[in-house]
């Protein structure tokens, strides 16, 4: 998935800014940090391998939409049950900090992609990009490395937090399959991953691609050479998101991002662990004042 090691990557740099205390007995695994990042988009992966398949679902999308009420009954949960387990307390912190940070970047990502390309708007290529070039910071070649490579344990789905996924969707959005629309969507492309990715085995992406997904134009499995410099906007060039003119580069904009993801992290941890600390939890995520928490 485009994007896919973005994600991991921002939710990484968002946890290495929060206090050890928070963080000493997190997992030492990737693949754990690369699951929570990138759960938003587990929908898709179903109907990847499955393109006769259509989502009638479409969970990606509701999430992405809503993202911010789904949180609040995720947290208002979580913090009933955060005592019940260790497992259960370090995923599921785990998953509502992936839950922020992922949402934080696309809402500052996206807009900015769309603003630098304008009529050559392609959000795909341009995550192919982008996700290319943070690898390339960790000498990581995606044209020649699988995700599955990087990360073995990749998309796995997590008993511990089934409550916490499947309460909010029936709540948020009336949905009652999560358990097995979740579990089915991980094991298709978890079995499919493991056998493609074999080392010089990477045709297998190429197959799909080609012949599933080239009337969207998308490639969600195969990383290619896209060089497009013009993304990084290292020259300051103007660009316009929402009626505003702005010329920020893609690392200043990943920083604005940082900073209200680890703004709106701080705001969970005062709700989470602190008595009587919700209101900047309530200012950071819309919620109505009359709303028990």
């Amino acid at each position: 998935m485009k994007g896919a090691l973005l994600n991991y990557f921002f939710l990484m740099k968002t946890i290495k800014e929060l206090p050890n205390s928070m963080t000493d007995k997190f997992p030492k695994d990737k693949s754990a940090y690369f699951n929570f990042a990138n759960f938003i988009n587990v929908s898709t992966y179903s109907f990847i391998y499955n393109p006769f398949k259509k989502d009638k679902y479409k969970l990606h999308e509701l999430i992405r939409n809503n993202y911010k009420e789904f949180i609040v009954e995720v947290s208002i949960l979580f913090k009933a049950h955060m005592e019940d387990s260790d497992s259960i307390f370090i995923d599921g912190i785990l998953f509502l900090y992936g839950l922020i940070s992922t949402n934080t970047l696309m809402d500052y990502l996206y807009p900015y992609i769309k603003g630098i390309k304008k009529d050559s708007y392609n959000l795909d290529k341009a995550l192919n990009y982008l996700d290319s070039y943070i690898a390339a910071k960790d000498n990581i070649d995606l044209t020649k490395t699988s995700l599955y490579e990087l990360f073995p344990n990749a998309y796995t789905y997590y008993d511990s937090i089934e409550e916490f996924i499947r309460n909010p969707l029936i709540k948020c959005f009336r949905f009652m399959g999560s358990n097995s629309y979740y579990k089915k969507s991980y094991k298709r492309f978890h079995t499919a991953c493991k056998n493609s990715n074999k080392r010089g085995r990477l045709w297998d992406y190429i197959f799909f691609d080609k012949l599933f997904h080239k009337k969207d134009k998308k490639e969600y499995l195969i990383y290619t050479k896209y060089e497009d410099l013009s993304l990084l906007n290292l020259k300051k060039e103007d660009y316009i998101v929402n009626g505003i003119t702005y010329n920020s580069t893609f690392e200043e904009v990943l920083d604005k991002a940082l900073e209200l993801s680890l703004k709106r992290i701080h705001a969970l941890n005062s709700y989470l662990f602190l008595e009587k600390k919700d209101q900047e939890f309530r200012l950071e995520f819309n919620i109505d004042k009359n709303k028990k928490l």
